[in-house]
């Protein structure tokens, strides 16, 4: 600027000026919201004048980072700040430039919106369901990011915020967001669907390439299920599926069978598709046919009949033993199936020795010892296991047939020499029934023996049960034998009154293997409705502790029959515990537990709960009861149970005045207790998810029903599998069991730091204000909790800063609390709450602090120019950037302040308009200016931006801030404008125009003309004004410089000859142009040309010399050949023309006239008069 300054105090007012180009031309873009960018605006100059000049912003929120530049280009680095600016939000303004080059302004227009490359945020849920059918994917990443719970939908939102943080508590995303969108009514739930729900294929139908299940989903979304099947044969290569294995909403699973693994026949497999919302079951079935031999009716390898007529006569035997038919029916099926069978199978040595023993129970004694003699001849050869059991029968039926005592020995001792050789049963029953010198006690225990070597032999039971029919008093009941032999009888109706009388009158002591007891039993008291059979019975369901409902028929039936057992009104109201309420009990029962209350806590609230339903308080069934259900209810509630069976009881004793401390932290969480009941199948749990704490409160669900405290009322209720991940049921049922305002109330009183009850308090604190002080010591308090989450900490800052800025005289004692919080985790409201707070409080520093980091939008005015005047006070006026934006800021905004004017008087750098109107405003208010109005004379002469230049040079003179130079390079500048515009100047002007062109030598030419230009518009002049002009006219004159403007000075003095007869044409414009003159003499018709000269930078000027009866119509054209353009047109017209009285040119003006006017003799008489005036022949030859 200095260089500037002494160009135009030397004269140099139009001198080149750089041209410059910005890249781009015009600023604009899209910028992402809570960010701080940087960008470039390029200057680059046209015409290799360099640049000087510094840079401004009109927005605040765009900041120059260049400040000044010089050179042929540059870089002007500024920053975008977008903070606390949300997407559709628009920043517009200007770059401004102050240089030599003018002020010029790029204008800026940036709108705000999320990170490039990303699709627009949803604002709306519907947009965000529509997002999340168009991309799952995308959704699913927003979804689980930060910035979902800061979307418009989510804001201020605390049921879904609470919804959304629980479901992204499980396991799986894509889970939460499904959950998510079905909770909103986003979309519906996915239902699965196939098309054919049983699939039947014989083996040579089945595809090569697997069986194929074709799914059909209902709707668009996520889903899961996992596929199990029932058999090994059928395999799914795929376990789980899910909605990535789906197109078009359809699905394939492939299924392969694995023939190998089927029975012959039909196999059926049942499918099941599992969901969380369903089961959905498809039955494939194989019938694989059978390709082996049918070996039922087949004679064996070994020469043994088939299995059918072993079987056969297997069970005719059991008959005979078991004596349950006739025995001539029994023996003539025998004899029909051996002959039958004998011709078929020859070679079949069983047959034979069956035929023999038939032959010698029906006492057919000849024809059975001929067969058998038959039989022995042929037996040559006794190697073999089997072989040597057919020569063990031979001798057997041999005595059989004789009854002779050595046969018997015989028939003993080989069966006693078998059994050592091997282990055989043949061998163990024939010694067992040969023997002589067991008796029946002891062959009874070789039967039970034979039982644990052999396993459930029917024969072994048949001789068993022979034995005990023929000696009741043989029978047992201790041990499985037994039990399992008393089976068979019962099976095979072999079991007669005697033994049964017999096998009843045992004492019940010792009883093993209770379950198979039971079953016998029962067997046997479906034939006889014994009481001692009940009593086993029932003795032992309660051994076996099997008391589920399916007992509860015998229970029942015992204490009917008056049973005399140890436990069994126990068992029995244990097996009807959860029937109870849908019943009637004896009065024997209910009188029995009166006095008696050892039952498991379960049954023990049925019980109580049927007294309250059924016997009046008046009642002595009730009285009885009382005592018991109040100390059941007692140590109950103490325990922190409930359910809807318990508040019944509870309610019965439970009063406000027997609340105490220990008890208020127990009848809280009971309160708030909710039962909740859902249709998911597959929930394991429920969870509670509160937006306010951490963590999580959740319980095991027990068929479809759980009971779990709920303190808020936006709490999210999730359900979750075993797997971890979670749903939402729409259709879920909630019921608020026990909760009685009087009792919380006495709750908050005695337990006030209990933590649920202080969220419960707060549960509005989200959508509403502070209503009084006891809000904001709450919100103090939760603020020191650890559960507490940030995000709900940070609603209760919100409040509490809230609250503070509306009481301000109330809360004084939280100044330190307010001065310790960080601003930027505040919303932007709360935060200028805050702000305003500091500066009322008197924490201009900090608000100083706050307002240079954040910004001072929307704070008050009044309170911002109180807090501005207080830091500069305190700062002493030293400089901050802030505290200058602050400052222009607010005198934008009217406020004034004479600290405010002072310091930016001071500091303030900018705009030329804008620095002058701080002047205007420090003038006006009277404050100190300091330097500023030569600064802004000297920015206006920089930038060639003067159109209040008087006004600020007249403050400038006032605040005796000019110097020499400025003054003149002021008047310089003062003077060109008035001869560019053909102003008129000051009489201060004229006259230290005056006084320094008679005083000093070399001043600028300026000068010069514009006093000249000055001169002619005055009618009159002084003295010494005359002298000055008649200098400088004749002086131009003499160079050949003209004017227009000298013309206006005939009547004040004598013009020099050099003006007579001229007609002076001025064009002011563009420097160093060509400029002519273009025009035709009238009449004659003569084309004239004439070139303008530049008599000052942009004056250009001709004189054209007229005769008196001459006129040429003129144009002005600038430029040359094809370029040049007419700029001005003119008639000049000879009448104006100055000349002097007896001068050539006016008597030559004379003769024209009277020529004009006909008067032809005076013409000759003024010719012959002017021939003879040599001296004016002389002038006019000089003229001419």
């Amino acid at each position: 600027m200095k260089e500037r300054i002494e160009q135009l105090a030397a004269g140099e007012v139009l001198v080149k000026k750089p041209e410059l180009d910005f890249s781009p031309a015009y600023l604009e873009g899209r910028v992402e919201a809570g960010t701080v960018q940087n960008k470039e605006l390029v200057i680059r100059v046209r015409n290799r004048v360099p640049f000087k000049g510094f840079f401004y912003s009109t927005n605040e929120r765009v900041k120059i980072e260049t400040k000044q530049a010089a050179g042929q280009s540059a870089a002007v680095l500024f920053e975008i700040n977008t903070i606390d600016l949300k997407a559709g939000d628009e920043i517009t303004g200007a770059v401004v430039v102050v240089g030599n080059a003018g002020e010029q302004k790029i204008e800026y227009h940036y709108s705000v919106g999320e990170a490039s490359g990303q699709k627009a945020m949803p604002h709306t849920l519907a947009e965000f369901g529509a997002f999340y059918l168009e991309n799952p994917s995308q959704a699913r990443h927003l979804f689980v990011s930060d910035k979902f719970k800061e979307l418009d939908f989510m804001k201020d939102q605390v049921q879904r915020t609470a919804l959304y943080e629980g479901l992204l508590e499980g396991s799986s995303e894509h889970q939460a967001l499904e959950a998510f969108a079905v909770a909103m009514e986003l979309k519906k739930t996915v239902q699965l669907t196939v098309q054919a729900k049983t699939l039947s294929f014989t083996e040579e139908e089945l595809p090569q390439d697997g069986i194929e299940l074709v799914v059909t989903a209902s709707t668009w979304g996520w889903f899961a299920a996992q596929i199990k099947t029932d058999v090994p044969w059928l395999i799914f290569p795929q376990k789980r599926i899910t909605s990535r294995d789906f197109s078009n909403q359809q699905g394939v699973l492939t299924a392969f069978a694995d023939v190998a693994k089927m029975h012959n026949g039909r196999n059926t497999a049942h499918v099941q598709i599992e969901t969380p919302m369903q089961i959905l079951e498809v039955c494939i079935q194989v019938n694989r046919s059978y390709k082996g031999k049918n070996i039922k009716n087949a004679l064996r390898s070994d020469g043994r009949p088939p299995k059918a007529v072993v079987r056969y006569l297997y069970h005719l035997l059991l008959a005979y033993l078991n004596e349950s038919h006739e025995e001539t029916e029994i023996f003539s099926q025998m004899d029909q199936c051996l002959e039958e069978n004998m011709k078929k199978y020859p070679a079949s040595s069983g047959l034979f020795l069956y035929r023999v023993w038939l032959l010698a129970k029906q006492e057919r004694i000849d024809e059975a010892k001929k067969l058998l003699a038959w039989y022995s001849s042929n037996l040559t050869r006794i190697s073999t296991k089997r072989q040597q059991e057919e020569y063990l029968m031979t001798l057997y039926l041999q005595w059989e047939l004789t009854k002779k005592e050595h046969d018997k020995k015989e028939a003993a001792s080989a069966a006693l020499e078998l059994q050592k050789q091997t282990d055989s049963l043949v061998a163990s029953l024939v010694w067992l029934m040969t023997e002589r010198d067991l008796s029946d006690a002891e062959k009874l225990r070789q039967c039970e023996r034979l039982y644990r070597i052999y396993g459930a032999k029917p024969i072994i039971y048949a001789y068993a049960a022979k034995i005990c029919r023929e000696n009741p008093d043989e029978i047992r009941r201790t041990g499985e034998f037994w039990i399992q032999l008393l089976s068979y009888m019962l099976r095979y109706s072999c079991l007669t009154a005697a033994l049964a009388k017999q096998y009843l009158t045992l004492p019940l002591a010792g009883i093993e293997n209770a379950q198979l007891l039971y079953h016998v039993m029962k067997r046997m008291y479906r034939s006889c409705k014994d009481k001692q059979v009940l009593t086993l019975i029932c003795s032992a369901l309660i051994r076996m502790g099997k008391t589920s409902p399916a007992y509860a028929y015998w229970f029942e039936l015992g204490i009917a029959q008056e049973i005399n057992l140890t436990g069994l009104n126990d068992a029995f109201m244990t097996s009807i515990c959860d029937q109870i309420l849908d019943r009637e009990l004896p009065n024997s029962i209910l009188l029995y537990y009166s006095f008696k209350n050892d039952l498991d806590n379960h049954t023990r609230l049925n019980l109580y709960t049927y007294i309250l339903e059924h016997f009046p308080k008046e009642s002595d069934m009730y009285q009885a009861y009382e005592p018991q259900m109040d100390e059941f209810a007692i140590r109950q509630l103490l325990d922190g149970r409930i359910n809807a069976k318990l508040v019944p009881l509870y309610d019965n004793w439970l009063s406000p005045s027997l609340i105490d401390e220990h008890l208020g932290h127990v009848l809280t969480t009971l309160l708030f207790s909710k039962q909740i009941t859902t249709t998911l199948p597959y929930v394991k749990k429920v969870v509670v998810h509160y937006a306010q704490l951490r963590p999580e409160q959740s319980a095991r669900i027990n068929g479809g029903e759980v009971c779990i405290p709920v303190y808020a009322n936006d709490a999210a209720i999730l359900f979750e599998d075993a797997y971890g991940n979670r749903y939402a049921d729409p259709d879920m049922k909630t019921v608020l069991l026990m909760y009685r305002e009087e009792l919380a109330a006495v709750c908050r009183q005695k337990v006030p730091e209990q933590i649920m009850l202080m969220i419960k308090e707060s549960d509005d604190f989200y959508t509403k204000p502070f209503a009084n002080q006891e809000n904001l010591q709450l919100a103090k308090q939760l603020l020191e909790k650890a559960e507490v989450t940030r995000s709900f900490k940070h609603v209760l800052t919100e409040r509490m800063v809230e609250y503070c800025y509306f009481h301000e005289e109330q809360t004084r004692e939280l100044d330190a609390w307010l001065i310790s919080l960080n601003p930027g985790e505040l919303t932007k409201k709360t935060r200028v709450y805050l702000i305003e707070l500091c500066i009322i409080r008197g924490y201009s520093k900090e608000a100083f602090e706050y307002v240079s980091a954040y910004g001072s939008d929307g704070i008050s005015p009044d309170l911002l120019l109180k807090m501005t005047v207080r830091r500069i006070t305190e700062t002493l006026y030293e400089y901050s950037e802030t505290l200058v934006n602050l400052c222009v800021r607010l005198l934008q905004a009217e406020q004034v302040h004479e600290t405010l004017l002072r310091y930016l008087c001071m500091h303030y750098v900018g705009p030329t308009q804008d620095m002058y109107n701080l002047l205007c405003a420090a003038y006006d208010a009277k404050a100190d200016s300091k330097d500023l109005a030569a600064r802004v004379v000297t920015q206006m002469l920089f930038t060639g931006k003067i159109d209040h230049l008087e006004e600020a040079y007249e403050i400038s003179k006032k605040s005796h801030c000019v110097s020499g130079k400025l003054d003149r390079a002021v008047l310089v500048v003062r003077c060109h404008e008035s001869l560019m515009k053909e102003s008129v100047l000051s009489q201060e002007m004229q006259d230290t125009l005056e006084q320094l062109l008679l005083e000093q030598q070399d001043l600028p030419e300026v000068f010069s003309l514009a006093i000249l230009q000055q001169y002619s518009k005055q009618k009159e002049l002084s003295e010494k004004s005359r002298h000055l002009c008649e200098q400088l006219l004749y002086a131009y004159c003499a160079k050949g410089i003209y004017m227009k403007c000298f013309h206006g000075l005939k009547d004040i003095i004598e013009l020099p000859h050099q003006m007579e007869g001229r007609i002076i044409v001025q064009w002011n414009g563009t420097p160093d142009c060509h400029v002519w003159l273009r025009g035709e003499l009238i009449p004659r018709g003569k084309k004239v040309t004439y070139e303008m000269q530049e008599i000052y930078p942009g004056i250009y000027t001709a004189g054209v010399f007229l005769f008196p009866d001459e006129m040429v119509q003129i144009s002005v054209r600038c430029g040359d050949g094809d370029e040049e353009k007419e700029v001005k047109e003119v008639l000049l017209d000879p009448s104006s023309c100055y000349c002097r009285e007896g001068s050539i040119y006016g008597e030559i003006q004379k003769l024209i006239e009277l020529e004009r006017k006909e008067n032809y003799d005076q013409w000759k008489a003024e010719c012959a008069k002017a021939i003879r005036n040599r001296e004016a022949a002389k002038e006019l030859y000089v003229l001419l």
